[in-house]
């Protein structure tokens, strides 16, 4: 009897470890639950490195309206331009890495290190978080001017060295780079001026006071629309979708063997909790992959294209490179 009586003493003293264990399961697992971070629980802040209404500016709105559907919380634009993008994007690098501050990230954010103007490498400062879109630029003309073509253009300028002025934006962004490349391409002697911003460009070219500019499509569309503007070639590899420039060709379709093309992304400040950073590459790859979204990028005349954090870092690094090189053969960096 007494043995009996042990064994069942024995049993029961197992049991109760037994659930003792798992409630101290449950437990730690509450703890654990509670302790994971609940991601977004307020807005979250889009820094923009460029001046409302250009491409950047855009296409950032467009995306931020997207990612709230996904987030669950409002996405708000805030534009910091100046500096060569570099006041925007120091605002992103510096900020709190909660993941309630985020910035659209662009070719435009290489100039301050291609140029030796800045210590901070923003490809290895800031996280990429996605590639949401791509865009070439685009040569147009004035559509009372004499060029139909951009062969005619280029005949022109052979014959007429010096004479052509061609406007871009920032010195060392996609514009510039593309115009260098036209030119030393095509074999032509210009004079490039820069603007602070697209709208001022297509200003001074709709004035007389500049011959052609070198800006994005998206620059250009309304003023392509209400025919006052003359596109003549692309510098991408692909012609446009946009139905505005459908019968626009490529400069390696015109016959200069070149291209270029300005990428358009989302990063954060380094340091997130690897959760936060998990939801947002999660959301802005929903968002990139979206018809509604796809649609409103074709709309604003670039082209959407996703990448994943590590691509668009490879892509970030490889474009930065070819611009220093490039910049230093032209003599643009002396």
């Amino acid at each position: 009897m007494n043995k009996k009586l042990l064994v069942v003493t024995v049993l029961m003293l197992i049991l109760s470890m037994a659930l003792t264990a798992c409630g101290g399961n449950s437990a730690s697992q509450g703890e654990q639950d509670k302790d994971e971070i609940k991601y977004p629980e307020k807005a979250i802040t889009m820094i923009v490195p460029n001046s409302p209404g250009g491409s950047t500016d855009l296409l950032a709105r467009t995306v931020a309206k997207v990612a709230e559907k996904h987030l669950g919380q409002p996405v708000i634009v805030q534009n910091k331009p100046g500096g060569s993008t570099t006041i925007g994007a120091n605002a992103v690098m510096n900020a709190n890495p909660d993941g309630y501050t985020i910035g659209s990230a662009n070719t435009g954010m290489m100039t301050s290190v291609v140029f030796k103007k800045s210590d901070v490498d923003y490809a290895q400062e800031l996280e990429p978080i996605a590639l949401v879109a791509v865009s070439p630029q685009v040569l147009a003309v004035n559509s009372d001017s004499e060029w139909k073509t951009v062969g005619e253009f280029v005949e022109y300028a052979k014959a007429n060295p010096g004479k052509i002025k061609i406007g871009h934006t920032s010195v060392g962004g996609s514009t510039h780079m593309a115009t260098a490349l036209f030119t030393e391409t095509a074999g032509i002697e210009i004079e490039g001026v820069t603007f602070d911003g697209g709208s001022n460009a297509v200003a001074a070219l709709l004035g007389g006071h500049i011959q052609a500019a070198m800006l994005s499509p998206v620059d250009f569309k309304q003023f392509v629309e209400s025919e006052q503007v003359r596109p003549l070639a692309e510098t991408g590899e692909e012609r446009l979708d946009d139905p505005l420039y459908k019968d626009v060709p490529t400069f390696k379709e015109a016959g200069y063997d070149f291209s270029e093309i300005l990428f358009q992304g989302i990063a954060a400040p380094k340091g997130m909790p690897e959760e936060v950073k998990a939801k947002l590459v999660e959301v802005f790859e929903q968002v990139a992959k979206e018809d509604e979204f796809k649609q409103a990028v074709s709309d604003l005349g670039l082209t959407p294209k996703y990448a994943t954090p590590e691509e668009f870092k490879k892509m970030w690094l490889e474009t930065q490179e070819k611009y220093e090189r490039v910049f230093t053969e032209l003599g643009v960096i002396k």
